[in-house]
């Protein structure tokens, strides 16, 4: 993903452009992402981050399930 630094018009805010690649296309590998030399305001400069994943139990959709399970959901005395 590409930006630019800088508001621009007609909505006031910087303007991205989005490249999809393969990992095959991608022969050299920076260390370090390039600084921009002016930004308009701080905020636009991403800071690094991690990604960390978790685990989660993935419920299916209740409209999913049939009619027999909301039922059964909704009875109290189960």
């Amino acid at each position: 993903m590409l930006w630019c630094p800088f508001d621009h018009e007609p909505d006031d805010k910087p303007l991205t452009a989005l490249f999809w690649r393969t990992a095959a296309d991608v022969t050299d590998v920076l260390v370090a992402p390039p600084e921009p030399f002016d930004v308009e305001d701080e905020g636009y400069v991403p800071k690094p981050c991690l990604f960390a994943p978790e685990q989660i139990t993935e419920y299916p959709n209740p409209m999913e399930l049939g009619k027999e399970v909301p039922q059964q959901l909704a009875d109290g005395s189960r």
